[in-house]
């Protein structure tokens, strides 16, 4: 089976890639001949609207470009996937040139399409791919943000005769990248991409299973969305040019003590701390933040504040306290070593562990 993927991506090192990435891994597996164009790497003049290929050399665009060399394979391939970021409640723009440029290989006859919609002919139906994919990547949660992008897909499907084989979403694309969150659900979700390339070459469509596991959700609400992305880019600000490569970001963003100690706080062990009650300060010398955790029987609640009615006050760097929730050094190692200070209750500190375990979906 021929597919070519058609890559509409401007960011090289961002989830987009990554997936996609997965997907082609998938699609060779299953023995698929895979080409790839990547359209922000090409020379592609916008459309002009002049309909100089409808009336004037029919089938030929004004334009000299790189379209040429890319429609050769598009006609030959019995699949093409487009991979493409989510922008402003749509595609990129790059892919959306790709789209507009494709008006030469349609005509000026209009047919049904579908119950109601309307369509051009296809200028050579014969040479004509057979399938359609897509594969949607952004940062947005729900897959509501994406119904404008996913419309502007489907109805390309359907306008210009390429029959829909698979539609992958990725929402909240960004939190893939921080595995401590869910690490069985971000396992799933890369897998499903894979997964997703391997039936399509295989199959030649993708299961309805692999398209939920390929959305399935990582924030518990929009809450905890809305404030772990709003930390997420109050970080980026504050570090400028370096802020470019996501990786660095991620890394700053990981170890934000809020984050952290949020994290803390949603994954408590209810039947660790069934009979439990105590208050739990900590204080982040090197950040001056504050937080006070009050454990109440298997519950848990969280204040970005100080308080005088404490069983346990612990006192550290935001960094010494990253390394002990992700597990890179050991919690009394750091005691030992008076990288972190214990005041009040502590065999509390000596149980945080077992009361706050590392998620695990």
């Amino acid at each position: 089976m021929k597919t070519l993927v058609i890559r509409a991506n401007p960011r090289k090192h961002g989830h987009t890639q990554k997936l996609t990435d997965l997907f082609i891994e998938g699609l060779k597996e299953g023995k698929a001949q895979v080409k790839e164009f990547d359209l922000t790497t090409k020379k592609i003049e916008p459309c002009l609207g002049c309909y100089h290929c409808w009336l004037v050399t029919p089938g030929k665009c004004v334009h000299d470009d790189d379209m040429a060399s890319i429609m050769k394979e598009f006609t030959a391939c019995d699949i093409v996937v487009f991979s493409t970021p989510l922008y402003i409640y749509s595609v990129s723009g790059t892919l959306k040139v790709f789209f507009d440029r494709l008006l030469p290989y349609m005509k000026n006859e209009h047919l049904p399409a579908g119950s109601e919609n309307i369509r051009n002919a296809i200028r050579n139906p014969k040479l004509w791919p057979k399938k359609m994919a897509y594969i949607l990547v952004g940062a947005f949660r729900g897959l509501n943000t994406f119904e404008g992008a996913r419309k502007t897909l489907e109805l390309f499907s359907e306008g210009l005769q390429l029959p829909l084989c698979g539609g992958l979403i990725r929402p909240e694309s960004y939190l893939l990248a921080f595995t401590y969150l869910k690490p069985k659900t971000i396992r799933m979700v890369n897998a499903s991409f894979k997964t997703a390339g391997f039936e399509l070459a295989t199959k030649g469509e993708v299961t309805s299973s692999t398209i939920n596991k390929a959305s399935a959700p990582l924030s518990e609400n929009i809450a905890h969305f809305l404030e772990d992305s709003n930390i997420y880019w109050q970080e980026a600000q504050a570090l400028g040019s370096k802020a470019l490569d996501p990786n660095y970001v991620n890394d700053i963003v990981v170890r934000n003590p809020k984050i952290l100690i949020s994290e803390m706080v949603r994954h408590i062990d209810p039947q660790a701390t069934a009979r439990l009650k105590a208050t739990i300060q900590f204080d982040f010398t090197d950040k001056d933040m504050h937080f006070t955790i009050k454990i109440n029987k298997g519950k848990c609640s969280l204040e970005e504040s100080t308080t005088r009615d404490c069983d346990l006050t612990i006192t550290t760097s935001s960094e010494i306290w990253a390394q002990i929730f992700l597990r890179e050094i050991n919690a009394r190692n750091a005691l030992m070593e008076k990288k972190v200070i214990v005041e009040g209750d502590k065999s509390l500190f000596a149980r945080l562990d077992k009361y706050f375990p590392l998620p695990c979906d």
